[in-house]
């Protein structure tokens, strides 16, 4: 499994993408609180921005339900690695080769 870390890593040291960085939305402690990732993409000449991780999210997903769950210590963190995750996923499959992050595996559970 990926850290949220290492899905960061992997999108800073890849040559298609410059400027990326985490946007925060909503408000802090509300339910629309959430994060994206969005980064330069050299090719494409454009701006691409992943899914929007929000706390809304991952009550739905039950994410914040699990036995000393660090949604509900650190959301902000949480949203972020859950981002650059969603953002690795997509824009970057070739080198997430399928795996999830351990926080991912442990949802499914």
């Amino acid at each position: 499994a990926w850290s949220g870390q290492a899905c960061g890593a992997i999108i800073k040291a890849s040559a298609r993408y410059e400027r990326d960085e985490i946007i925060y939305v909503g408000e802090p402690g509300a339910k629309n609180r959430g994060a994206y990732m969005q980064a330069y993409d050299v090719s494409l000449k454009k701006m691409v921005r992943g899914v929007t991780v929000t706390i809304q999210m991952a009550e739905d997903e039950g994410w914040l339900k699990k036995d000393g769950s660090k949604w509900k210590t650190m959301p902000d963190l949480m949203l972020a690695y859950r981002a650059l995750a969603f953002f690795a996923r997509v824009y970057l499959p070739n080198a997430m080769m399928g795996l999830r992050l351990p926080s991912e595996i442990e949802d499914m559970e």
